[in-house]
């Protein structure tokens, strides 16, 4: 069997301005990935004017991107690609958790205004140690995931979780049977 390759072309069915939307987004996508790399910025340099015919603001704002790629090497681009998106995942969550941090200490501080004195037997010795306990330990870990993501924005969005998982339980252990066996008996 004798096989020859031949070229295969491929046609765009997409109109051409919709072809020149859909490579921006692509040169978009690619630069919000990662920093542009050596090849990328010598095509950028080397690319086409767009014509005439388009967008004045458009034609303009890739004249600029053309020039600036011919003017910066990889190292450059890569410094500035740290400086504008290297922390943006680490502030929103670093702030996240400090929110966090403030609300879990204000119920803490609202658990001993409210809960915590001597004269209200609503809530059982048992049942406010526990809720003591478990805000200590959330404010511990709140305030581990805002010094985590300073550096790690994915260790401190799971301490987040983590936290918010034992909020998911409102009753401590234990006290939600003896709710209920209370409530039987009434």
């Amino acid at each position: 069997m004798n096989a020859v390759a031949t070229p295969v072309t491929v046609h765009r069915p997409l109109a051409a301005e919709e072809a020149a939307r859909a490579d921006f987004y692509a040169l978009l996508s690619r630069l919000f990935q990662a920093a542009p790399d050596g090849a990328l910025l010598h095509s950028l340099a080397n690319a086409e004017p767009l014509g005439a015919g388009g967008d004045g603001g458009l034609a303009k704002a890739w004249r600029d991107v053309v020039d600036a790629s011919t003017a910066m090497d990889e190292e450059a681009a890569l410094d500035e690609y740290d400086a504008l998106f290297g922390s943006v995942g680490r502030s929103p969550v670093s702030l996240y958790a400090g929110i966090f941090l403030l609300v879990n200490v204000t119920y803490l501080l609202l658990c001993w205004e409210v809960v915590d004195r001597p004269d209200t037997q609503a809530v059982s010795p048992h049942a406010r140690r526990m809720m003591r306990t478990r805000s200590l330990l959330t404010i511990g870990i709140f305030a581990a995931a805002v010094l985590a993501a300073l550096v790690y924005p994915a260790a401190g969005m799971a301490l987040i979780c983590v936290c918010l998982l034992l909020y998911l339980r409102p009753d401590p252990p234990g006290e939600n049977s003896k709710a209920s066996a209370e409530e039987s008996t009434l």
